[in-house]
Formats: C-alpha cells, sequence, structure tokens
C-alpha cells in the first residue's frame, strides 16, 4: 500500500495492478520487500485523460466496465481484489 501511496502522491495511476504486478525480494517472509512492476499501461492522470479502458479483467474497478471517468481509486479497488 506505501508503494501505490506514493505512486498516487506523484500523480501516476497504475492500471494494471494484479499478482503479476506485485514481486517479492525474497522467499523469506519476514526479511522481503515488495515491488510493484510493470509500469506499461501507468498514465499521470493530471495530464492524460482517464478514459481509456486498460487492465486485467479480473481486476479492474466497476468504473472501467461502465466506461465511465476514473482517478487513482480504480488501483485501491485492484488491491483489495488482490488481498481478498
Amino acid at each position: 500500500m506505501l508503494g501505490l501511496n506514493y505512486l498516487h502522491q506523484e500523480g501516476v495511476i497504475h492500471r494494471d495492478l494484479k499478482p503479476d504486478n506485485i514481486l517479492l525480494t525474497s522467499e523469506d517472509m519476514d526479511n522481503c520487500d515488495v515491488k510493484i512492476a510493470d509500469l506499461g499501461f501507468a498514465c499521470n492522470h493530471k495530464e492524460n485523460g482517464t478514459d481509456v479502458v486498460l487492465g486485467s479483467p479480473l481486476y479492474i474497478a466497476p468504473e472501467l466496465f461502465a466506461q465511465q471517468p476514473y482517478d487513482s481509486k480504480i488501483d485501491v479497488w485492484s488491491l483489495g481484489i488482490i488481498t481478498f
């Protein structure tokens, strides 16, 4: 969540969060860093429009299915699906 918070503070929406894009630096869960990967669909929501539907179908927010404008909250939705 801290990495996602940092991206959002910088104005970046990932738009394709899924388990494949969350990497662990070690198999030792007591001494492990989590990294967010694959920023290929990422955009700066302050500069670019947020009307393009992107992402993996199992993890995208309802706004995307409805083709409505969206913001960084779609990443929080995806993270919630992943943790569930």
